[in-house]
């Protein structure tokens, strides 16, 4: 059985991303040429409104000359910056004056919070594809067969000490978070931690929470463009995803060689 591997990184195109900082710059002074807001998200990703955006399906933008008429910025999930980044390539060569949001909605949304948001094992399954620079976290390290079994090599596995309370675990992601920052701003990537824990981490996600409205440089914290992902019910949710998926696939594949066969 195929195990779900990290795809290449994708270099994106500078000229259609813009960070949240620089678009809240841009719209305090954009008094007489405002900028048009996309909330371009499907349909399960917009529980959080935007205020001031216009929801529009990404694949209907072409055919929307209004959009054509001044700036626009689209606003995705955050785990859509493929799709995104050829999307404002395609426009921009109609002329167009179109960026995407790094980080999407919950960059937006969550401007002052770190960038720490929990998801599901099949929403970071799909966005293994999206061309994004994972830097792994584990909760602990996994046994050989296990561990052979994840899309990419940890960045940082937490041993007994480090992983002793939910404080300890989300010190340790803040950390690298605050690394690969310094990095991040010098590369054309979409870079993001995720962390896998051995089971529920919902604890892991309000101490990141708590210690990032308590952080000594709130200044730090807006400006940050590397998310924290936390996956829901870890390792165990993440192999329940595979095989459910495998086990769909291969229902799927016994049922088409049947129709063929009676054919």
């Amino acid at each position: 059985m195929a195990w779900p591997r990290q795809q290449g990184v994708l270099k994106l195109n500078a000229p259609c991303w813009i960070a949240p900082a620089q678009l809240r710059q841009q719209l305090a002074k954009a008094q007489d040429a405002p900028v048009l807001l996309v909330d371009v998200r499907t349909h399960g990703w917009r529980a959080d409104a935007l205020e001031g955006a216009i929801a529009l399906p990404l694949r209907d933008l072409p055919h929307q000359s209004f959009l054509a008429q001044g700036e626009a910025v689209l606003v995705g999930s955050g785990l859509d910056v493929a799709e995104l980044n050829q999307a404002c390539l395609d426009l921009r060569r109609k002329g167009w004056r179109v960026k995407a949001l790094r980080g999407g909605a919950p960059a937006w949304l969550e401007h002052r919070s770190g960038l720490a948001q929990a998801i599901t094992a099949q929403q970071w399954i799909m966005a293994l594809g999206q061309g994004m620079d994972w830097h792994l976290a584990l909760g602990a390290a996994l046994p050989d067969e296990q561990a052979e079994r994840l899309p990419l090599e940890p960045a940082l596995v937490l041993d007994a000490k480090a992983s002793a309370s939910a404080q300890a675990v989300a010190g340790q992601l803040l950390r690298l978070q605050q690394r690969l920052q310094r990095r991040a701003s010098k590369q054309a990537t979409q870079v993001a931690v995720v962390f896998l824990a051995q089971g529920d981490a919902s604890a892991v996600l309000q101490a990141l929470h708590a210690a990032q409205r308590h952080a000594p440089s709130p200044k730090a914290i807006a400006a940050a463009t590397v998310p924290i992902y936390v996956v829901q019910g870890g390792w165990d949710a993440y192999r329940a995803e595979v095989l459910q998926n495998h086990a769909i696939h291969a229902t799927a594949q016994h049922a088409l060689a049947r129709a063929c066969g009676a054919l």
